[in-house]
Formats: structure tokens, sequence, C-alpha cells
């Protein structure tokens, strides 16, 4: 974790690899899917065969819309909604959820600013999609490792280009292509 200085606070980076160490006995290799958890059950990490993918924020969120059919909260519209909306602390820290290549790093119509990510997991392309976010920290072609920080919380409208939100928010997704229209349901791949 980094300082307001920019420097890495040490002493948490080992207090977060301790936990993670000591939790790995919460695998449960018979599923695609599971979890590392800390002691309080707070899901860290979410494992998919053999790679790993992290929650895109560390802190406390709240879902506040689901993947799939919704009316629209702005427009009145039933239609898709192609990702999870995350509520945690306003302007925290966005992470990627695992090792890959920015592919988009910009602003979107109604998602504002975002980002898209190009990942391989175990032999299959996907990308991850962050929007709503009040700052980029990343650029086209950069290649990112899972959890570096490529950008932080927005979607309020006294944030920058925070797109079509009824509040902060990020509005995350995970697609089977580039580009808007290919998006899958999340929860395939981590466990929120």
């Amino acid at each position: 974790m980094l300082e307001e200085d920019g420097t890495e606070n040490e002493a948490l980076k080992d207090e977060n690899q301790d936990v993670l160490t000591s939790d790995i006995s919460h695998l449960n290799s018979q599923q695609d899917i599971s979890v590392i958890t800390d002691e309080n059950g707070k899901v860290l990490l979410t494992r998919l065969e053999e790679k790993y993918l992290i929650l895109p924020m560390t802190c406390e969120y709240k879902i506040t819309s689901e993947y799939g059919k919704r009316t629209h909260p702005i427009t009145g519209e039933e239609k898709l909604h192609a990702g999870i909306d995350l509520v945690g602390e306003h302007h925290t820290e966005i992470l990627t959820i695992a090792e890959g290549t920015v592919t988009y790093a910009g602003e979107q119509n109604g998602y504002g600013n975002c980002i898209e990510i190009k990942h391989n997991v175990n032999g299959k392309t996907i990308y991850s999609f962050y929007a709503h976010l009040s700052k980029i920290e990343v650029r086209v072609g950069e290649k990112v490792e899972a959890g570096d920080i490529i950008g932080l919380e927005g979607g309020a409208k006294t944030d920058p280009n925070p797109g079509t939100s009824t509040g902060h928010h990020l509005h995350f997704e995970i697609r089977t292509a580039s580009g808007s229209g290919h998006s899958i349901d999340p929860r395939k791949y981590i466990d929120f």
C-alpha cells in the first residue's frame, strides 16, 4: 500500500502477505472457483482453477446492482446491466483483477472514465472493465500485475467524467472480447 508521500507501507504489506499465506488452506481444489479469506471471512482472493483473480477493491463494499436484466435507474428502460455495481469508499483505489495489458483507458459514453484490460486466464482470453472512475492511472499498452492500482472509484456528479450514474460506485464487467456487447456474469470468475 502506498502512503501519501508515495512510499510503500512495508508493515502493512508484510501483514497482508501473512494473511494471504495463512489462509491459503481455505482453498477447495474440487471447485472451479474458491476463495482465500481473512480471519473474519472477508474474501481477499478468488481462485479460478490455477489462476488467482483478486477483487477490484479492498475496502468494504456493497453490491447495488447485479449482472442481468434490470430497469435502468435513470432512463427507466429495461435492459441488460452488463456488470456488477460495487459501492465502496468514495475514491477508493481500484485494482486490476489479474495480470494483463491495458486495451483502453479513457472516456466512453455512459461509462465516463473507464479502463479495459486483456487477461489470459488458464489459456482463455477475457477482458475486465472498470467504469465510472474519478481518476485513470494507466495507459493503453501498459502491462499490469494483479493488484496494481489502475484508478480511483468515482461516478459522483462532482467527479470528472462520471458518465451516466446516480452516485459514486465502480461498474465492473468481465467480457469475452474487447468492447461493449461481450459481457458475461462476473460471478463466473470472481466470488464477490
